[in-house]
């Protein structure tokens, strides 16, 4: 099982390394860590995706993450 944390392309860059080296999709946990002003997932800030970060995270399985990796403004 592999943790990370980190700004978001360095744990692209790292997963995708990873995941050449061998290690499953399903054991990279990744922390999406977001700027939260409400502190309850109201305001939007801490969205990601479908997802808040406050209400469903921080910490999220690499396969949730790994569509939202090439698109602007995620």
């Amino acid at each position: 099982m592999v943790m990370m944390c980190g700004p978001e392309r360095m744990m692209q860059a790292s997963a995708y390394d990873l995941i050449g080296r061998g290690v499953p999709e399903t054991s990279l946990w990744l922390s999406m860590e977001r700027n939260m002003q409400c502190a309850l997932g109201h305001c939007g800030y801490c969205q990601y995706g479908g997802r808040f970060v406050r209400k469903n995270g921080p910490v999220f399985p690499y396969l949730d993450v790994k569509p939202l990796f090439g698109h602007a403004g995620f």
